[in-house]
C-alpha cells in the first residue's frame, strides 16, 4: 500500500501540527498551573484574612468580664432621663476613672474592659443574676462603630423619650429603627426593646406625645412600651421587670414569656 503523505504547510494531521502541538500543549499546561497556584494562594490569603477578621470581631464584641445581662439605655438626645434611670435602677460601679475623658474608652479604643464601659455601667441583681445597665449617650450611639458594638452585645434596649418633647420622640424612633436594622444586617435575633416615655407626672398641658401615639410606634417595631417618671420612680420597677422577663425568656416583646415558666423578677 502507498504510504500516506503529510503536508508540511498545514491541514489536519500535518507535520507542522504534529510538531507544534506538543510544545503548545506544554505551554498551556504550565500557564494553567501557574494561574492555579496564583488563584490558590489568593484564595488561601483571602480565607486567612476572613478568619482573622472574624476572630477580631468576636473579640471586639464579647461582653466585658462580669457584665451579666446587658441592658443598654438609649435616648436620641440629652435630657430624657437616661443617666437618672441607670442611677435609680442599679448601683454605679465603684471604679474611679475620673481623670479620663469620658468620651474615650470602650467604644473608641475597642477595649472590652475599657474605662468607658466601667464608667457608665450600673449594676442590679434580678433573678439572682447580675444585670448591667449601660448609660449610652447619643455621641457614642451616633458613631457607627459604637452603635454596632452596643447592638451586638446588648441583651435588651431601653429607648427613652420625653413625652413633652416631640423631637426626642422622633429621635427615639430613629434609634429603635437603627437597632433593628443593624441586628437584621448581622443576622441576629429580633431585639428586645422597651420604648419608654419619661415624665409621666408632667402637666397634661405640656404633653406633646399622647399614649396612643407612643404605644402605636412601639407596636410597629415589636417593642414594649411604658410611660414612667424616672425622677419620681412611678412605674419604673414594673418596666424594668418587664425587660428582665423578656431577657430571661429569651424572646422579644410580643411573645408570651409565660411559655418559659419565668416567675416575676424580684430585686434583691
Amino acid at each position: 500500500k502507498e504510504k500516506k503523505k503529510f503536508s508540511v504547510m498545514g491541514g489536519r494531521g500535518s507535520k507542522q501540527k504534529q510538531i507544534e502541538h506538543p510544545t503548545k500543549r506544554a505551554l498551556e499546561v504550565i500557564d494553567f498551573e501557574q494561574k492555579w497556584e496564583e488563584e490558590t494562594k489568593e484564595e488561601k490569603d483571602r480565607k486567612a484574612e476572613e478568619l482573622r477578621e472574624k476572630e477580631l470581631e468576636k473579640e471586639r464584641n464579647r461582653k466585658p468580664h462580669g457584665a451579666g445581662c446587658v441592658v443598654s439605655v438609649l435616648g436620641g438626645r440629652t435630657g430624657v432621663g437616661r443617666t437618672l434611670l441607670c442611677e435609680n435602677t442599679g448601683k454605679k460601679n465603684n471604679r474611679d476613672y475620673s481623670t479620663m475623658n469620658q468620651d474615650m474608652g470602650y467604644f473608641q479604643d475597642e477595649e472590652p474592659d475599657g474605662p468607658y464601659w466601667n464608667k457608665r455601667r450600673y449594676t442590679a441583681e434580678l433573678y439572682d443574676k447580675d444585670f448591667s445597665f449601660l448609660d449610652v449617650p447619643a455621641l457614642v450611639f451616633d458613631n457607627y462603630s459604637g452603635m454596632k458594638h452596643i447592638t451586638r452585645f446588648s441583651d435588651a434596649f431601653i429607648v427613652l423619650y420625653s413625652i413633652n418633647d416631640r423631637s426626642s420622640f422622633t429621635d427615639a424612633e430613629n434609634v429603635a429603627n437603627a437597632v433593628w436594622v443593624e441586628r437584621k444586617r448581622l443576622g441576629l435575633p429580633d431585639p428586645i426593646i422597651m420604648m419608654a416615655g419619661n415624665y409621666i407626672d408632667t402637666n397634661d398641658a405640656k404633653r406633646r406625645i399622647m399614649p396612643m401615639e407612643g404605644s402605636g410606634i412601639a407596636n410597629e417595631f415589636g417593642c414594649g412600651w411604658a410611660e414612667v417618671s424616672v425622677k419620681e420612680g412611678a412605674n419604673m420597677e414594673n418596666m424594668i421587670n418587664q425587660v428582665a422577663d423578656q431577657i430571661m425568656a429569651g424572646v422579644p416583646f410580643g411573645v408570651n414569656v409565660h411559655v418559659a415558666n419565668i416567675k416575676p423578677a424580684k430585686r434583691r
